[in-house]
Formats: structure tokens, C-alpha cells, sequence
């Protein structure tokens, strides 16, 4: 975990009394000191409270980088756009074949939740699963924002849920009634000397969570409950995960997506 310190951050100079009890709420959830004009660090993780949105600010050597969950704008709405639909490999690999099958999907480890809003908007019921606090502080603030979009919030209020909570232990407290169709994971593999994790986005996201070193035991989870199949995304010349091989693959154009097929009379997509 990252030696940098973390601290929820609210301007006085906005009087605004409901977002000063907002950002107070918020240290208090999250068990991090609060700090205003004064008192703002020089270095380390700064989750800043505005009007606009929640955002995770970096601030060292004197550079701001800032990660917030935004399902409205750039390579995301690109993606809704472009992406190529039910041709594109997420959706191959979670066995959809139209926009009106309503699979529903276990995203669990949701991160920033940006394959689950693909997916919902694809028309799955997706249940977005985080055990980081932070994480999902940021991932309601960005499907608040969405719900109130014109042309995606329907579907993000009717296709998105957020749960705080493990996925192994979440999934254990629930009755078969409740499994889904497919369980989709994307855990963060080992950091290696040359790797996409160098990007900045992935950086911040392992100073919040660290490498997810029960990838196994998340896999084997969800070889259990899912009733369809299990969707695990790699790094393309990544090992598939320790246990079972998986069923098949579907390659994308920067990762690749291991496939276990659970239930019976399940084609190959």
C-alpha cells in the first residue's frame, strides 16, 4: 500500500454550509482527516469535495493529478459510441447476443465501474461489487451525475447497483435465488517492471487497493455461484489465474478475456 498520506479536502471559500457537511460526512465514513485551505498537503492523495463532482487528487513534486468516475464524457462515451455494441469483445465474452436479454452480471471488482456501465448500458442488470470505501465513494458520486444525463440515466438507475463489500463474502451471505448469470472480475495482477500499470490511472487505483492477491480465491467464488459463466479480464500475455483453465477466450484489443463456462448447454460466443 502507498506510503502517501490521504485527506478529504474542502475549500472555505466556498460558504456553501451543505457541502462543508458533505465533505465532513464523507471524512467521517472514510475515517480520514478533514483539511481545508490551510492545512492542504503538499504531497499525497487529496479526495476534493466541489459542486461539480467527488475527485482523488495526487499532489506531488508539485503536479495535481486528478481521478474522478465520470460516465459522461471521454473514452467512455467513446466507447458507447464507437465501441462496436454486441460485436465488441466484452460482450462476446459475457455471451451477449442482443440488447434485450437482460443477463445479469456480477462486476466483482467494479474498480471504476467503466466495463460494468458498458455492460448496463448493453442492457445487463449489473450489480457493481468494491470492497474499497474509496472506490465506492467516487463510483456513487459518478452514478449520481449519470442518472440526472439525459440520454444514459434511465438505464444507469435501472441497470446499475453499487454494493460496499468484498465479493467472496458478499456472495456468501446470498442465497442461490440471487446468483447471477455471469460473474465478471478484473483484479489487479502483479505489478511487473514493463507493464500498462505504469499509467497513471492504474497507479492511483493500486494506491488505493494494492494488488489483489486472492484473485484465486475470487475466481473460485465465482466458479460456485455464477449460473452461465465467469468473465475474467487479463493483460493479454498474462498467465490466466491459478485453478481451472478456462473454457475459452476472447481476445480484445488490449487485453483478453478468460472465459468459464458453468452452465449446461452453453455455446462458445
Amino acid at each position: 500500500m502507498s506510503p502517501l498520506s490521504f485527506t478529504v479536502f474542502v475549500s472555505t471559500e466556498n460558504s456553501n454550509p451543505l457541502l462543508l457537511e458533505k465533505a465532513q460526512l464523507l471524512a467521517e465514513r472514510l475515517r480520514l482527516p478533514l483539511v481545508t485551505n490551510e492545512d492542504l498537503p503538499e504531497t499525497g492523495y487529496v479526495l476534493w469535495v466541489s459542486t461539480d463532482q467527488l475527485s482523488l487528487q495526487l499532489w506531488q513534486h508539485k503536479q495535481k493529478h486528478k481521478l474522478s468516475v465520470d460516465f459522461l464524457t471521454g473514452t467512455l462515451r467513446y466507447r458507447l459510441n464507437k465501441g462496436g455494441g454486441l460485436k465488441q469483445a466484452l460482450a462476446k465474452a459475457v455471451g451477449l447476443k442482443n440488447l434485450h436479454q437482460n443477463l445479469s452480471v456480477f462486476d466483482g471488482t467494479a474498480g471504476l465501474g467503466k466495463d460494468a456501465f458498458i455492460l448496463a448500458m448493453l442492457g445487463c442488470s449489473v450489480c457493481l461489487i468494491e470492497r474499497s470505501a474509496l472506490l465506492c465513494e467516487l463510483l456513487q458520486d459518478g452514478l449520481n451525475r449519470a442518472e440526472k444525463d439525459p440520454t444514459v440515466g434511465e438505464k444507469v438507475k435501472n441497470n446499475m447497483r453499487l454494493v460496499k463489500a468484498d465479493f467472496s463474502h458478499y456472495v456468501r451471505t446470498l442465497a442461490p435465488t440471487f446468483y447471477p448469470e455471469v460473474v465478471y472480475l478484473d483484479p489487479m495482477f502483479p505489478e511487473m517492471r514493463k507493464s500498462a500499470l505504469t499509467k497513471l490511472e492504474m497507479r492511483i487505483i493500486r494506491d488505493i487497493v494494492g494488488s489483489d492477491e486472492d484473485a484465486s480465491t475470487l475466481l473460485a467464488d465465482a466458479l460456485a455461484m455464477a449460473k452461465k459463466r465467469v468473465v475474467v479480464k487479463r493483460p493479454v500475455h498474462a498467465h490466466a489465474l491459478p485453478g481451472k483453465k478456462p473454457s475459452f477466450v476472447v481476445l480484445g484489443k488490449r487485453n483478453r478475456y478468460d472465459v468459464y463456462l458453468t452452465g449446461g448447454n452453453i455455446k462458445n460466443t
